[in-house]
């Protein structure tokens, strides 16, 4: 058989409900009077090399060019100063800017560091189907744990539950990353829980800032792989090599509303114990 013909390909479709972030690596932060600006409502993430070349050709102070006197600041880290400064040299931003995101609060409220989202080679932006493999993987460990008679604990509970690397039902699904262009930049504040005398209060993490970029209600329409076909070719001539994972949630003819069927329920199962953590952590 082809592999078009073990595997089902299916178009999903993915809506973002709540802000979403699924951020790339520390080093490819934005930093503020670097990488991003803002100026008139607006967050201009620029592009360096065009920056410094607009830089270059402005006269600072004697033989000192505007690279020159802008680097000066960066190492000071005066960042307001450099705000101040590409605004009165009248640096168009907008020419130079790889993305513009509409900002309503101050620009004070905004961290120095904006933690954007990860992108394609391309620069568009993406919740990576690791993600929501990682996601669907979390629901399924659920499922099948709760199944067992003797729960196994250990630093091996994955393989036992799920399956080792090279049987693991996580082998036979696939979701493709989701493309989504609309995004904005918002800012995070942590909500935790504090020792008090009458026991643990909820309360907002003080002087605790993070900018992000995050997905913002829409939808979009992506690829998801499950290979059932494949599962039976295997069943019907080595059924004992598949593990017992794989076989339990591919037991009936439709694999893929079965494992939707279990987020549903996980997912159902998650707010309601969210519900009941604010409920009972209410004091902020």
């Amino acid at each position: 058989m082809t592999a078009a013909q073990l595997n089902t390909n299916y178009d999903i479709t993915l809506e973002v409900l709540t802000p979403v972030h699924i951020g790339t690596d520390s080093n490819k932060l934005w930093m503020q009077g670097a990488d991003f600006f803002v100026q008139d409502g607006k967050v201009y993430v620029v592009n360096q090399s065009a920056l410094y070349q607009e830089l270059m050709n402005i006269q600072a102070r004697g033989n000192q060019s505007g690279l020159d006197h802008y680097m000066n600041l960066m190492t000071k880290g005066r960042f307001r100063e450099i705000e101040n400064y590409i605004k009165d040299e009248a640096i168009d931003l907008e020419l130079i800017a790889d993305n513009i995101f509409e900002y309503d609060g101050e620009i004070r409220n905004l961290a120095t560091e904006i933690r954007p989202l990860v992108r394609t080679g391309t620069g568009v932006p993406i919740i990576p189907g690791s993600s929501i493999k990682g996601a669907i993987r979390s629901v399924l460990f659920n499922y099948l744990y709760g199944r067992l008679v003797h729960k196994p604990t250990g630093k091996k509970i994955d393989d036992l539950v799920l399956g080792r690397f090279s049987e693991s039902v996580m082998r036979f699904i696939r979701p493709y990353d989701v493309e989504m262009p609309k995004t904005e930049v918002n800012n995070i504040e942590l909500f935790n829980l504090y020792s008090s005398m009458s026991g643990w209060e909820s309360n907002w993490k003080d002087k605790f800032k993070i900018s992000a970029e995050i997905f913002s209600k829409q939808k979009a329409t992506f690829r998801f792989n499950v290979a059932d076909n494949l599962v039976k070719q295997i069943q019907a001539k080595s059924p004992q090599s598949l593990d017992k994972s794989v076989t339990t949630i591919f037991k009936n003819d439709n694999p893929i509303q079965f494992i939707f069927n279990l987020i549903n329920e996980y997912t159902y199962q998650f707010l309601q114990k969210e519900i009941d953590f604010f409920e009972k952590y209410n004091q902020a």
